[in-house]
């Protein structure tokens, strides 16, 4: 519990169905790392990370995030990196698809260096993983990578633990899954969130679906938002086993994935978080956005369907003009609607502190409970000028009478049943448009 949360409590209660400021700006890269001592840092440019000493490498998982956030428009006005000290041993598998009579040619990139493998007429699988696993071991300078073949998938390994590699395909016939073994974010996690509490967006430098889930059950009991960038090509399929079906099912609201074919190269989740988290929370609709230096991914009707079966979200062209769909979190709420809330809750906790403590007293009366009131009334009044709340809609806040109160909770100096309610905003995310065109008026 919170110093905070010892004041004042908020109990706020989203009813979907009907319609129901502490960092909320600042994202956080976790990540392995040896570039500073401190648990987490600041930044405000990128060229920081660069410069020496620091000497940040532009294929580092800090950078390539750290990018994603500065490239967008509006971007956070600093980032924050925190020090991961468990670290794992990057495994990731490569399954090439069924081989066409006329044989086949697999092209891929591992840390943007293009590779190929062929396979003639007639082949099998088996022979497509042999052939992708030379084309890996061949190559020169090594990756630091092993490659090992079976009759059915390639087993790729770092060579060096905590390094990560970038994986891409251009052929659009094999399969990537990172099956990296979670050496135990959530230790990472909770040592940076004690050291500096302070923000609000989580990125992670791993896209292993074990590490996502660790780190998504973390951060659903936590105050924010986490943005994994998913790749696995599982996700894409109607299966229910993948890390997007997984996250699913733990009906998540406070982790918003994003799908995309450039996972670790791009970190287009990130640069999602990038662009709306420095939005007045809640204001803005997350769906329909464009995202600086960010491929958008080609997808079949199929494939579309299955991600927004699964509450994962992509980045696609629509009529020429890049857009993320659907702007929803795993367990299906909006983005915006727990980013408001979660802002609202905090500023009212915020009016109350100023309250007490800027009051000699606030007494234990009919008219000290009318200051509290008054209080929960001007944040809304905020929400509705921020454009979260529906100004035009019913909206009241209700407090007891102190003759109401239970003596025990006056004893205890401790103000229950301060209720308020409200509608959201809300935002339009498709329009379906009905007409009729004339050949002649009747």
């Amino acid at each position: 519990m919170t110093t905070t949360s010892e004041v004042v409590e908020t109990e706020i209660v989203i009813r979907d169905a009907a319609v129901s400021q502490a960092g909320f700006g600042t994202p956080l890269i976790a990540a392995v790392h040896d570039f500073w001592p401190e648990t987490v840092r600041t930044f405000s440019e990128l060229l920081e990370l660069v410069t020496p000493p620091l000497a940040v490498p532009v294929t580092h998982p800090i950078y390539r995030a750290a990018r994603a956030f500065k490239a967008q428009k509006p971007s956070p006005t600093q980032f924050k990196v925190g020090k991961r000290t468990t670290i794992a041993t990057q495994v990731f598998k490569l399954t090439p698809a069924p081989v066409p009579a006329a044989g086949a040619s697999y092209a891929f990139m591992i840390d943007g260096k293009a590779l190929s493998a062929t396979v003639a007429a007639a082949g099998t699988v088996a022979q497509a993983c042999t052939a992708i696993a030379a084309a890996i071991t061949a190559y020169t300078p090594p990756l630091g990578v092993t490659a090992v073949a079976t009759a059915t998938e390639v087993t790729v390994t770092s060579g060096v633990v905590g390094a990560r590699h970038t994986f891409s395909v251009s052929s659009a016939n094999i399969g990537y899954a990172d099956t990296t073994v979670d050496p135990g974010i959530e230790d990472d996690l909770n040592a940076i969130r004690a050291f500096d509490p302070d923000w609000y967006g989580l990125v992670i430098d791993s896209l292993g679906a074990d590490e996502i889930i660790s780190a998504a059950s973390w951060a659903e009991a936590q105050v924010m938002l986490f943005f994994p960038t998913l790749q696995d090509a599982a996700c894409l399929g109607a299966g229910t086993t993948d890390v997007g079906s997984q996250l699913k099912a733990a009906t998540l609201q406070r982790t918003i994935t994003l799908w995309h074919h450039r996972g670790a190269e791009q970190y287009a989740a990130a640069a999602w978080c990038g662009k709306m988290i420095p939005k007045t929370p809640g204001s803005a609709n997350w769906a329909n956005k464009s995202l600086s230096l960010v491929d958008m991914s080609t997808l079949s009707d199929s494939e579309r369907g299955n991600l927004r079966t699964k509450n994962v979200n992509y980045y696609v062209p629509v009529k020429g003009i890049g857009f993320t769909l659907d702007g929803r979190a795993s367990g299906g709420r909006y983005a915006d609607i727990t980013h408001g809330i979660d802002w609202f809750e905090a500023r009212v906790q915020e009016r109350i502190v100023s309250l007490l403590a800027n009051n000699d007293k606030v007494p234990y009366t009919d008219s000290g409970i009318q200051l509290v009131r008054g209080q929960v009334e001007a944040q809304i009044l905020e929400a509705i000028t921020a454009q979260i709340a529906d100004g035009a809609q019913e909206w009241f806040t209700t407090v007891p009478k102190v003759a109401n109160v239970n003596p025990q909770d006056k004893i205890q100096r401790i103000l229950r049943d301060v209720y308020f309610q409200f509608v959201l905003q809300g935002a339009i995310n498709k329009v379906l448009i009905k007409g009729a065109v004339l050949v002649a008026a009747g």
